[in-house]
């Protein structure tokens, strides 16, 4: 690894970078960024929509919705996909659920 031969003013400066783009990206997103009630309020608003397998029915996945909470963990269980077969029929009925969504999101 090459040593870097940095003047003093080169080193002040890499360690004063880090400080003052914390500050002008505070400056900046100040009343952009939604915080605490009006957070929660904006994500309730906005579920996050979940695909979920679901071998039982042959659907292969069915979705869900979740709403984020600042400070709180998922704690719905997911087994996930454990066959190639399993994950081809999930696939499928993936790409359809989200096609359908797509589409209702564009009228």
């Amino acid at each position: 690894m090459a040593h870097l031969d940095l003047s003093r003013r080169q080193q002040n400066l890499w360690i004063m970078l880090p400080i003052l783009l914390t500050f002008l990206l505070r400056v900046f997103f100040q009343g952009k960024v939604k915080t605490g009630k009006d957070l929660q309020d904006e994500l309730k608003k906005k579920p996050l929509i979940l695909l979920d397998l679901d071998l039982s029915r042959g659907k292969g996945c069915t979705k869900s919705k979740y709403i984020l909470e600042a400070g709180k963990e998922n704690t719905d269980v997911s087994p996930g996909v454990s066959a190639t077969r399993q994950l081809s029929s999930y696939c499928s009925a993936a790409v359809d659920i989200i096609m359908q969504q797509v589409a209702s999101t564009q009228h």
